[in-house]
């Protein structure tokens, strides 16, 4: 795909039907190329097992259609609808206590359930199977914040876990020696004996603790591969992208170990923050988007993009413009705004959009319709996405951050601290560097920087 292009994000299920078209006219308006569709509403698709209501998207995607608005259609596996969740209580969030929990909040699924895995894929081939071949359809987001939420400390994630523990260290010896269990007199006489590291007030050992999170790491970033493999299995062709949040320290995933198996076009949600004046969080939002990359040929999408921030209605005048610049610099192709228009309630009815809750343009619009002007009037001049070919790498490592994040008291710099400085110093100089994965380098560089690494495996 060439040239680059403003977007929104849009919740048609949340309006009347006859604000669709109103809408749809004011994108055009601001000159907005692609809009992101789908994502947060199973239900709304599936309103129960063996039943789908395509019919109302099939009415919206055919209305964008018509304006000529490309269409990302995120494929919304998360959260789970409560008719899944009653059917299946092992796909519920367990506390450290092994208490269940309601979800009563968004993303509280376990993602690495066999059964959560079997019904939304099923329902990931549906869609796509619906819409793969769409004229409208410029690619498919494999689902939103992967890696964001809550660990569920379940009976089911104990046991998947020492499947998980078996298949890699094969003998009960082994998996003694590299847990150091003479120590404290832990020794393990089965793989039975394993229990998740977490118990209510107290955590295991740091090695006990990095399997755990590289245990749940590969089955999110598995679940990301398959979610790719039922878009390519329909059609090769189509373009794929993520809005993952693989960075979250709470849960999180091994992002460089996977992407090059799931994503044709790194994906991101940019938000820099609402003061430009803190340079940290500016250039800590650039370093998430090289992180993305990698070591991708392709551009970044920005599938979402700040337009408000947390409780306040906006960034100071001309700051989103100046954001969306910035990140055409570090290789971005779409500036999608989230949100098109702030909600009437829910979990994000204080992160203002483009419109306000009456549907009225505000001055941010205007601004917005100002960047795609602008970015029309750049495609004719052939200059973006920007491709660049760095000679700085910097090696980026999930496990580190992991062990870093749990021994904060011997680590007293962590690892995400580190390459944050790290990164601050090449970004206030102007210097383009990729974000490396030391296991599976594929680009050669004059400069090799290793941050904070507090441990590293043979292949690194």
């Amino acid at each position: 795909m060439n040239g680059i292009m403003t977007g929104v994000n849009y919740h048609p299920h949340d309006w009347e039907e006859s604000r669709w078209p109103i809408d749809i006219d004011l994108m055009k308006k601001a000159n907005i190329k692609v809009v992101r569709l789908g994502h947060l509403c199973w239900d709304s698709f599936q309103p129960e097992e063996n039943r789908y209501t395509f019919d109302w998207f099939d009415r919206v995607i055919e209305l964008f259609n018509e304006a000529k608005i490309k269409v990302i259609l995120d494929i919304p596996t998360r959260p789970a609808p409560l008719w899944l969740h009653r059917k299946f209580p092992a796909i519920d969030i367990c506390d450290r206590n092994g208490i269940r929990q309601n979800p009563v909040f968004r993303y509280m699924e376990d993602v690495g359930d066999p059964n959560f895995q079997k019904y939304a894929l099923e329902f990931a081939s549906a869609l796509v199977k619906r819409y793969g071949h769409h004229p409208a359809l410029l690619g498919f987001g494999l689902c939103n914040e992967i890696g964001s939420g809550y660990i569920s400390y379940s009976a089911s994630a104990q046991a998947r876990f020492i499947q998980w523990l078996k298949k890699k260290y094969e003998t009960v010896e082994r998996l003694n020696r590299a847990w150091a269990r003479q120590r404290w007199s832990r020794r393990l006489s089965s793989f039975e004996d394993v229990t998740l590291p977490v118990s209510g007030l107290a955590i295991g050992a740091p090695e006990c603790i990095l399997d755990m999170r590289r245990f749940y790491s590969d089955e999110l970033g598995e679940y990301m591969v398959r979610l790719n493999q039922v878009v390519k299995s329909f059609d090769n062709t189509i373009p794929t992208s993520s809005n993952h949040w693989s960075e979250n320290p709470e849960v999180g995933f091994d992002y460089l170990k996977y992407y090059r198996k799931f994503v044709d076009y790194p994906g991101i949600g940019f938000y820099p923050g609402g003061n430009p004046e803190d340079r940290k969080s500016v250039s800590s939002a650039c370093l998430n988007i090289d992180h993305r990359i990698g070591e991708h040929d392709n551009p970044m999408w920005a599938l979402e993009f700040q337009t408000g921030t947390f409780g306040g209605f906006a960034c100071p005048d001309k700051v989103m413009r100046m954001y969306a610049y910035l990140s055409l610099i570090h290789r971005n192709q779409i500036v999608c705004g989230w949100t098109w228009r702030s909600m009437y309630g829910g979990e994000e009815q204080y992160l203002f959009g483009l419109l306000d809750h009456s549907g009225v343009p505000s001055k941010k619009y205007y601004e917005f319709k100002q960047i795609g002007d602008e970015f029309k009037m750049l495609n004719k001049m052939g200059l973006f996405p920007r491709k660049t070919k760095p000679q700085i790498a910097i090696a980026y490592s999930f496990e580190s951050r992991v062990v870093t994040d749990y021994a904060k008291s011997y680590y007293r710099s962590g690892f995400l601290t580190q390459i944050q400085e790290v990164y601050y110093s090449l970004y206030v100089r102007n210097l383009d560097c990729n974000i490396v994965d030391l296991r599976n380098m594929t680009k050669e560089y004059k400069l090799l920087i290793i941050p904070g690494i507090a441990l590293i495996d043979p292949q690194s």
